[in-house]
């Protein structure tokens, strides 16, 4: 009997460590994608940044057009 009961134990044991390493294997992919995840917000953010940069020197340079466009219009009337 103690055999049967001994053989029963070291079947959950067995059992358990294969969870523990489905565990720790769902646990790493889940740290790699999160990871990914991080890079791929932090390269929007820095998309972002430079898009903002491109739309203020546009800005800029409508502005300059506007204020050259006015200036001939005022020195031609």
């Amino acid at each position: 009997m103690k055999s049967t009961s001994n053989s029963g134990i070291l079947d959950i044991i067995e059992y358990q460590k294969e969870q523990i390493k489905d565990l720790q294997n769902t646990k790493d992919e889940q740290f790699k994608q999160l990871s990914n995840m991080q890079n791929l917000l932090d390269q929007q953010q820095r998309q972002a940044l430079q898009d903002k940069k491109v739309l203020e020197e546009y800005k800029s340079e409508i502005n300059e057009c506007i204020t050259a466009i006015s200036l001939s219009t005022k020195m031609a009337a």
